[in-house]
Formats: C-alpha cells, structure tokens, sequence
C-alpha cells in the first residue's frame, strides 16, 4: 500500500515539473487579432464662457485714416510754403532734385547719395509721400503710432561733405531730423575760408553763401564764420531747441502741417509751461533784427553789397567776406533769433565789430 502511494507521489512531481518546465518557455507573441468594436460615445462637457473680444482692427487706423481728418490735413497743408511749390522747376538739375521735388527726395532717402541719378524732368511738388511712407509698425497701440516718417536718423551735414572736410553729425533727435535733411546749408565757411584770402566775389556767382536753409546750422551753434569779439559762442548743441524733437513740437503743435510756429506749441508743459504771450520772449527777436539791420549796412558801406542786397563784384578783406557769409547765414534762417538766440547774436556782433 505504502508503495503504491509513493509511486503515485513520484508522478504527480513529475507531472507537475514538466508543466512548469512547459509554461517557462513561452514561444513568439502571435499577431494581434482583430480590433474590438468602438466603445459607446462619451457625454459631452458643458461649453466655456466666451472669451474677451478682442480689440477691432479697423478701430487703430480709423483714428487716422478717416475723410474728416484727411481733409484737415490736407486743408492745412495747402497753405505751407512745402505745397507751393514755387521753387520745384530746379529739381531738373540732379542736385537740386533733393529738396525741390518729391521724386528727388524720395530717391536719395533710398539710395543715401547727395543728389539724384539724373535731373527730374517733369518734377512734382513736395507732398504727402515726399515725408511719409508706409508704417514701419502695424502694431500702433503696442508700439506707438510712427507716422511712416521716412527718416528719422541723426544726419551728416551736407555742407561739410561738400567741401571735402571732416563729417559733421548732428541729431535733432525722433522727427525732426526728417526736416534737418533739407533745411542745411550746402557750403560752409570753413570751406570758403580754405581758398578766400582777399579774394574776389564773383556777382556771377548767385551761390556764395550758405544756399539757403540754414535753420539746422544755427540750431546746432556751428558753421558760421567765428571771428574774435566781445560776445562768446555757446557751446554746439547748447541750446535747448536743438534737442527734444523741437522743431516738430514747435511746427506742428497738435499734427499742425501748415508749419507754423505757435505759442500753443511753446507753451506746453515740457516746454514753456503756459510763460509766453509773444515769441519776441524778452525782446530777443527785436534785438536780432537791429543787429542783422546794422550789419547789413556795414556790408553796404564796404561795398559788399548793393541797396537791393544783391553781392558786389570786388576784392574783399576775408573777415568782411566771412560777415557776408553771416548775414547771409541768418537771414535765411528767417527765426529772428528764436532758433538759437546765443549763437545768432554771437555771430552778428562780432562780424558788425570786424568793420570798426
């Protein structure tokens, strides 16, 4: 009996190792079957509360792009001297292209160069597009509103390269110095100084002088002809109207495009804060018109010029030439003094006294 049942134990081991030893060597997974039928479908969620609108696009450029604010605009530029166009026929001649038409203008802003490729032969007047062009921002709530000015750097002043001197840079900073790119002179004194030593005036010669536009030499206090007196020149960059956007704070008071200054403009809390009644602050600009007023008739009596203004053929002292040059310098700056009053009065006294 005994034997029997261990006889049975021995089996059931066996048995039982072989089933192990069968499950321990598992072959290779098979390829998956086939996929079971979709689940039923999920409820859906309750929805969101909707988000906040977002700001209109056409709500930023309406403030500006608008028929009422075109025709103010537009009304208020037709009455400048920049719409006139008086002066546009020279833009035929490719140095004077620049600042005489809108084309020329447009093409050195492009290219960088002093003068256009060639004249304009049939020039347009300046215009809207002469300063603006497209926006350099979309984004005019984010980033500010930049009018699309189409130049806004500090700028090389021409009457230096044009005389092959050192380069003179001056930053009347944001705005303004779009205006500074005309309103400079084409020649300075230290260039005319270089080959005048009593020479001659020739009357033929219309340019001598400063050619016009001479608002950012006198802003900056530099290029006039400096002699020794009894007034002493601020230091360059000095005053406070050469700085801080003046000329567009000034100019166009409010977006103004006829361009003329204004008391409002003046009076600003950056500025004046509400002090002026008059531009004659002081009687500065009636002090300026007696002393261009005296100086003119030093250059009469000398011989420089004639009653009508119009320059003399003749053999001059270099000081008196450098007072023509002067007087020149700030009569086409036409502020009377208000742009750089030190430096102006500097320059009218002691060339007066190079006579005396």
């Amino acid at each position: 009996m005994r034997k029997y049942t261990f006889i049975n134990c021995l089996m059931m081991a066996g048995l039982m190792i072989g089933f192990v030893f069968m499950t321990s060597c598992e072959g290779p997974q098979g390829p998956a079957g086939p996929a079971g039928p979709a689940g039923p479908q999920g409820v859906q969620g309750p929805a969101g509360a909707d988000g906040t609108p977002g700001v209109d696009g056409n709500e930023v450029c309406i403030a500006c792009h608008n028929l009422d604010t075109k025709a103010e605009i537009t009304g208020e530029y037709y009455l400048s001297q920049h719409a006139a166009g008086s002066t546009v026929a020279r833009s035929t001649r490719n140095s004077c292209a620049p600042c005489h038409s809108n084309e020329g203008f447009i093409e050195v802003v492009n290219t960088g160069m002093d003068t256009t490729a060639a004249g304009i032969p049939i020039p347009t007047a300046i215009t809207c597009t002469t300063c603006h062009d497209f926006h350099e921002t979309l984004d005019q709530t984010g980033e500010g509103p930049d009018y699309a000015i189409r130049a806004m750097d500090a700028v090389e002043l021409l009457m230096y390269r044009a005389d092959g001197l050192p380069a003179v840079e001056i930053d009347f900073e944001n705005e303004s110095n779009l205006c500074m790119n005309c309103h400079q002179p084409r020649h300075s004194w230290d260039g005319y100084a270089a080959v005048i030593v009593n020479d001659s005036i020739d009357q033929d010669d219309i340019r001598f002088g400063p050619h016009h536009g001479t608002q950012a030499n006198i802003l900056a206090g530099l290029g006039g002809f400096e002699p020794a007196g009894t007034v002493p020149y601020p230091d360059v960059m000095s005053t406070t109207h050469a700085t801080g956007g003046a000329c567009v704070a000034c100019h166009m008071h409010e977006q103004n495009h006829e361009f003329e200054p204004s008391l409002d403009g003046c009076n600003t809390a950056e500025c004046h804060d509400g002090a002026l009644d008059t531009f004659d602050v002081g009687g500065k600009q009636t002090e300026i018109v007696n002393l261009l007023a005296v100086l003119r008739t030093e250059l009469e009596t000398a011989g420089l010029i004639d009653v009508d203004g119009d320059l003399i053929t003749g053999e001059f002292p270099a000081d008196h030439v450098g007072a023509l040059y002067n007087y020149l310098t700030i009569e086409d700056d036409r502020s009377d003094g208000i742009h750089n009053f030190g430096y102006t009065r500097a320059l009218l006294q002691n060339s007066i006294e190079v006579f005396n």
